[in-house]
């Protein structure tokens, strides 16, 4: 093969190289003009080589990043120097780009180097302009935006769980004072109005404080396999009913899909993307739900720390104003409303988020302004037979056996005390962990049930279990925590405590639950 024919071949090869590259190739003159673009600029930013060829590079750098980009190739120009990866924001074309890829702007990287030549009559540099590569970094970024996302939410919902907590135990103390006042009274007493509207408020804080919960901690109160089709119905049903300006659509999958969930979290979680359709509709409007069951594969899952494989998914799509990228990159922040005064808390979506990742699922949106806005929910697939939920209903049980009260909040340990001993029991109470062992050991044959406190100062509450179980094997346990379910929670539950109620409990709750464990046929776990 002749030189001449060797040089071309070598130049289709390289010429083939770059123009299949994924990466977008270029050169600049000393002027910073265009002198070569590969084919990839046209996928990247939508132009085609020859429109940019000829044209100065800040025709494509987003302004704010112009005076960086200058000073790197002003850079170029004062000695044989290469970058190491400097990050500018490029202009598309809209028009050269489809719909889904119209974003106004293109984060990349660029690595470029001077170019020179040896002057004959003097050896020195001459330059001559720069030749780099531009990098894609989109999906960087955005995976760089989800963990310190995932990092924020993380700090905020630590924050949010401590305050919920304690919030918790202070509507614990007004409901166990509403309760005692409320069975002194005779029930003609007007005063019973007042109380069972005090009982109204402490319902609805307590909403507020799950709400809060299920955003900061891994809570899940009662998973069962949920028969999802039937939950997404009953669910719409319920909020169709209240909503009459919003047209309802329902596609079902013919198909059984059951996931296990905490059915009462997954309904919130559902009703709040319906409020959140509505309120995005105020003149009414078309809300479309569909149930479906989805392969994702690791492409799509590994972003979001999924397993792969076959999932549950339900969409919920609205027609109302829609939202831009910077509102849709924020909603599932705790806190963040677009909403006016006294139509929001900015808890609803956040809380929604985390209950579907405590779920080992994922919730996705998508929107454009003016287009309404499509929410998909991901759950796993489950293959248990579904289980039915039973009703309990605010029947008052009594009783006459021993309890003891474990707990470090004294405010706490002496409502409950008086609680239970209208319900009929003999209460005796232990202030902290030492306490607790000490009486267990003194009397614990004449103990029926323990109530414990999940969290306390001097002895965490599952060493304090297995301390009790140490000393009297046979001992029942309910754990009682302004938490919910969860953690180390759910783990003494494993370990064989017998129950757990989350506070703030009504009189109803307690004496129900205490008479459940009391009352059970087997032997303890």
């Amino acid at each position: 093969m002749d030189r001449s024919k060797a040089l071309n071949l070598s130049e289709e090869k390289y010429r083939y190289l770059v123009q299949n590259s994924d990466e977008m190739i270029y050169t600049l003159d000393v002027d910073g003009n265009f002198t070569f673009l590969s084919d990839a600029v046209e996928h990247l930013l939508g132009f085609k080589p020859e429109d940019l060829i000829g044209k100065h590079y800040s025709t494509i750098v987003c302004k704010a990043d112009l005076k960086k980009a200058t000073w790197h190739f002003n850079e170029r120009r004062r000695g044989n120097r290469a970058t190491s990866g400097i990050e500018l924001r490029l202009m598309v074309n809209g028009n050269g780009l489809p719909e889904s890829r119209r974003a106004e702007l293109v984060p990349v990287e660029l690595k470029s180097m001077g170019l020179y030549q040896e002057a004959k009559c003097n050896g020195r540099k001459q330059y001559l302009g720069t030749h780099g590569v531009i990098r894609d970094i989109s999906a960087r970024k955005q995976l760089q935006a989800q963990l310190q996302s995932a990092e924020r939410m993380s700090s905020i919902g630590t924050l949010a769980g401590g305050v919920a907590h304690d919030f918790n135990n202070l509507l614990m103390g007004i409901q166990g004072r509403s309760s005692l006042i409320a069975m002194d009274l005779d029930p003609s007493n007007p005063h019973h109005e007042h109380l069972q509207a005090i009982d109204d408020y402490i319902r609805s804080a307590r909403e507020l404080t799950k709400q809060l919960l299920v955003f900061a901690r891994d809570g899940k109160c009662e998973v069962k396999p949920t028969d999802l089709n039937a939950l997404v119905v009953k669910t719409a049903k319920m909020f169709g009913r209240t909503k009459k300006e919003i047209r309802i659509h329902t596609t079902i999958d013919e198909k059984d899909i059951t996931v296990e969930s905490d059915q009462r979290q997954i309904e919130q979680v559902l009703l709040n993307l319906f409020v959140n359709a509505w309120h995005a509709m105020p003149n009414g409007g078309e809300l479309y739900l569909k149930t479906t069951i989805s392969v994702l594969d690791n492409e799509f899952c590994a972003p979001h720390q999924l397993e792969p494989g076959d999932y549950a998914q339900v969409s919920v799509t609205d027609t109302g104003m829609g939202m831009d990228r910077k509102t849709l990159s924020r909603i599932f922040e705790p806190f963040f409303t677009t909403k006016q005064k006294n139509q929001g808390t900015g808890l609803g979506l956040a809380s929604a988020y985390r209950t579907i990742k405590n779920h080992s699922g994922i919730i996705t949106a998508y929107s454009e302004p003016g287009h309404g806005a499509t929410f998909n929910l991901y759950l796993p697939l489950s293959n248990k037979a579904v289980v039915q939920k039973t009703t309990l209903y605010g029947e008052t049980l009594k009783g006459s056996e021993t309890v003891l009260l474990v707990d470090d909040e004294k405010p706490i340990l002496k409502i409950c005390q008086e609680l239970l001993e209208k319900l009929g029991y003999r209460a005796i109470t232990a202030g902290n962990g030492q306490e607790a062992v000490e009486i267990i050991s003194r009397i614990g044959p004449t103990i029926n049930l323990v109530i414990l406190d999940m969290i306390m100062p001097d002895i965490s509450g599952m060493d304090l279990f297995k301390q009790i179980r140490e000393i009297r094997p046979g001992t029942r346990v309910i754990l009682s925590s302004g938490y919910p379910l969860g953690g180390q929670e759910q783990e003494i539950i494993q370990r064989g405590c017998n129950g757990f109620i989350q506070k703030p409990f009504n009189l109803s709750e307690l004496s129900q639950k205490i008479r459940h464990v009391l009352d059970e046929n087997n032997n303890p776990k």
